[in-house]
């Protein structure tokens, strides 16, 4: 159902649209890794990764779903062969945050699953251990 929708709507062309008028106005070419939480299986940040942030060497993505992972593992591979990616399966409440700082993190589609309450939370995980945060809704 999810392919289906895809194929009929029109945001990977607005978001492409977006990527580039970032791409014009943010430097993100010091970011090496990068932390994508509850990417699914990576399409927009992958995307985001390849017009914005070209110098990313590493990928750490947090994705419960197992055969989110696999695909994303898939797409990473095909796309951004160069970039390491180090999967960890696990949700968003359960996961202790980075083990090591990260030059940037993507939020796309994912803070709008958690109360305020609980975003508040969330983000402390990611405090010290950010460059960048970027949050896509």
């Amino acid at each position: 159902m999810h392919d289906a929708f895809r194929s009929r709507s029109n945001l990977m062309e607005v978001f492409m649209s977006t990527l580039s008028k970032i791409a014009s106005q943010v430097r993100l070419d010091s970011a090496n890794s990068y932390l994508a939480v509850g990417p699914g299986e990576g399409l927009m940040e992958i995307r985001f990764i390849k017009k914005c942030a070209a110098n990313v060497s590493k990928l750490i993505a947090v994705e419960q779903d197992y055969e989110s992972v696999q695909r994303l593992r898939d797409h990473l591979g095909k796309i951004l062969p160069n970039v390491q990616g180090v999967m960890i399966e696990s949700d968003f409440d359960s996961w202790k945050g980075p083990v090591d700082p990260v030059e940037l993190v993507l939020l796309f589609h994912t803070l709008y699953y958690h109360r305020p309450d609980e975003r508040k939370q969330f983000l402390q995980k990611l405090y010290t251990t950010v460059g960048w945060l970027v949050v896509g809704l």
